[in-house]
């Protein structure tokens, strides 16, 4: 790849002012942000489970969340108890 032609910069709002920005010897960008990430949750329903609890009422991809919560729910007491077979 050849050299990016040298263009004025413009102020960017896709990051956040206390950004740390690098610039490698190469010439690549590289950005970090200062704050850690908060903890992710144990499994990937964890986040879903708790929005069926919190809003029920509303839809995600045109499912109501009360059937998500009642999936999970079944989901969970499955993964808890594998001989069974009914869910």
């Amino acid at each position: 790849m050849g050299a990016m032609p040298s263009a004025p910069l413009r102020a960017s709002r896709i990051l956040s002012p206390d950004t740390v920005v690098q610039v490698d010897e190469r010439g690549r960008w590289r950005a970090f942000s200062p704050h850690s990430l908060r903890s992710y949750p144990d499994a990937l329903t964890d986040q879903l489970a708790h929005w069926a609890e919190k809003a029920p009422d509303r839809t995600l991809r045109g499912t109501r969340l009360q059937a998500v919560a009642l999936i999970t729910k079944r989901a969970r007491r499955s993964s808890e108890d594998p001989l069974r077979e009914e869910i």
